[in-house]
């Protein structure tokens, strides 16, 4: 996974290129299943959806679109298309966050540093201070209020993940993480990070001082193109930077949407999506089926 914000700049990008109109409720699924972890008991779901079913997913999405002949309401379609660029992104991208960041006792620590450093790399290199900027007014431009859209995301998530009222859950989610982005991280004077810090002192599982865009430490985007293993697969060797991974992923969202957009209309058969979408885990990049350990870290 990535920051929510790289995730909206993300979606931003892809929205240029393809022409497409609703960007604010585009980034509202830009972050795929991660607003199920603001919810009670949610977090499950989070790694469920990320893990399992993926092409099962986008197919009955689709399929629940053309059924209800909504393949022409432009909230719908921005819907799907901002979770495909959520799938584009993470599939491309997390197994290098995951090299860097190994499998020590602060993994979860190293991995949310390289995530919140390359949205401050993006902000800082297109808009300007990343710790003054309100980040929580970009990214959450609008509300899920279509109830188009709450009852087939209710019956996907039901019926790929048997997860209930999974729409009513997600908005439920989303505004939770509103409140987090604008009340708790949203720090340009750094006085939260220095209450975290304080607390920090008291709870050692994580260091809840992330909490803050207050004080973000320089992390290594691999921008020297120094080699690094796939974490699934030690013979699979690449020399990308993150940065060259968000390229990637952008043509492979792009593609992506041109193709569900095609199936909508009738121009292209659901099938076509075996080759184009894939059936991947957003961790590892791999076929969910494989259930591939992560193995090979940075040392």
């Amino acid at each position: 996974m990535a920051n929510l914000i790289t995730y909206a700049f993300f979606t931003s990008d892809v929205k240029e290129k393809c022409n497409l109109r609703r960007l604010d409720l585009m980034k509202l699924t830009s972050y795929g299943p991660i607003p199920f972890s603001y919810t009670y008991r949610g977090r499950g779901y989070t790694n469920l959806i990320h893990t399992k079913n993926s092409l099962q997913f986008f197919k009955k999405m689709i399929t629940k679109i053309q059924e209800k002949q909504l393949y022409k309401d432009e909230d719908v379609k921005a819907i799907l298309h901002g979770f495909i660029c959520h799938y584009a992104l993470d599939t491309n991208l997390t197994p290098y966050l995951i090299y860097k960041s190994g499998n020590g006792k602060n993994h979860l620590d190293k991995y949310e540093n390289i995530e919140v450093y390359l949205s401050k790399y993006i902000v800082e290199n297109r808009i300007g201070k990343f710790r003054t900027w309100k980040a929580y007014d970009n990214l959450f431009e609008t509300k899920i209020e279509n109830e188009n859209i709450i009852t087939i995301l209710n019956e996907v998530f039901d019926e790929v993940y048997n997860i209930f009222d999974g729409g009513k859950k997600y908005v439920q989610g989303l505004k939770k993480m509103y409140n987090s982005y604008r009340y708790f991280r949203y720090d340009p004077w750094g006085i939260k990070y220095h209450i975290y810090q304080f607390f920090h002192l008291f709870y050692r599982n994580r260091d809840i001082r992330n909490m803050s865009f207050y004080q973000v430490e320089e992390q290594d985007l691999n921008l020297n193109h120094n080699e690094w293993k796939h974490p699934c697969d030690r013979n699979e060797l690449h020399n990308e930077s993150a940065i060259d991974l968000y390229i990637h992923a952008l043509a492979k969202a792009t593609e992506m949407i041109k193709l569900a957009d095609d199936i909508l209309v009738g121009k292209e058969k659901i099938e076509k999506m075996d080759e184009v979408f894939g059936n991947l885990s957003y961790v590892t990049g791999k076929d969910c089926n494989l259930e591939l350990p992560f193995k090979y870290f940075e040392e």
